[in-house]
């Protein structure tokens, strides 16, 4: 198993969206309120890529929730 397809990645990223939508953000608003590309975010979203615990931070402040309810289900 690589870190792209990691279970771990593919949950925090489906989390990150889901919160995403939820507040109504879209894909570009919040790549850009954490200096991050499109590309990269979407990536994280997808399960391909892992965030690191800084990106994590800056996400769930990007979308208004904890860092904890990123991690949910871990």
């Amino acid at each position: 198993m690589t870190s792209s397809d990691h279970p771990a990645n593919i949950k925090v990223g489906s989390n990150i969206r889901k919160f995403r939508r939820g507040k109504g953000c879209t894909l570009s608003a919040v790549a850009a309120a954490v200096d991050m590309s499109l590309d990269e975010l979407e990536a994280i979203e997808d399960g391909e890529a892992a965030a690191t615990v800084p990106e994590l931070v800056a996400i769930a402040g990007a979308i208004d929730v904890g860092v904890f309810q990123l991690v949910d289900g871990l």
